[in-house]
């Protein structure tokens, strides 16, 4: 019998609070997803964010399942993600709290041109999608995007994430 074809014991399922604590020890960096249709806009962030191929150009990005910003995405068809600077941590959070309704109201942000989606001003980069497949993902859908057009800012701090909190400085480079 190969190793794969081996019985194994059925094992009890992680806890969502040891989950979460081993995923919050992977360091990730902090994105704010954004739409626009009708005239109307949405914005989330989302850590769950990673490049999936180079050709063609895709990524992967997981919103929860009830978000506002996936509905809109999912009518309109396009997307950006906006990777976030260092100095952007209160606008991270005013996207992460739940119920806010015109999160980038405040914000200083432009349309981009491929998709229609908005840019935020300051950030370390934007990358601006198609949205090719959404798949399920437990309480999370995971959002495969087709770039259309980046943009990155060379000089900029990014803001990372981790144990759960947001991070504006990185330590010093390892060997």
């Amino acid at each position: 019998m190969s190793a794969m074809s081996a019985s194994r014991p059925e094992t009890p399922a992680v806890d969502g609070p040891a989950w979460r604590r081993a995923m919050g020890a992977f360091t990730s960096g902090v994105t704010i997803v954004a739409s626009a249709d009708g005239g109307q806009v949405s914005a989330t962030t989302v850590n769950a964010f990673s490049s999936l191929s180079l050709d063609p150009p895709l990524l992967l990005a997981c919103l929860d399942r009830d978000s506002r910003t996936l509905a809109m995405i999912r009518r309109s068809g396009v997307f950006s993600v906006n990777i976030l600077a260092a100095h952007q941590g209160p606008l991270a959070m005013l996207c992460a709290a739940r119920g806010t309704v015109n999160r980038l109201a405040d914000a200083a942000w432009r349309e981009g041109g491929a998709s229609g989606a908005p840019l935020l001003d300051g950030a370390a980069a934007h990358i601006e999608c198609r949205l090719q497949q959404a798949v399920d993902g437990g309480d999370h859908v995971i959002l495969i995007g087709e770039g259309l057009a980046v943009e990155v800012d060379p000089e900029a701090e990014p803001l990372v994430y981790r144990h759960g909190r947001l991070h504006w400085r990185l330590g010093e480079p390892g060997a």
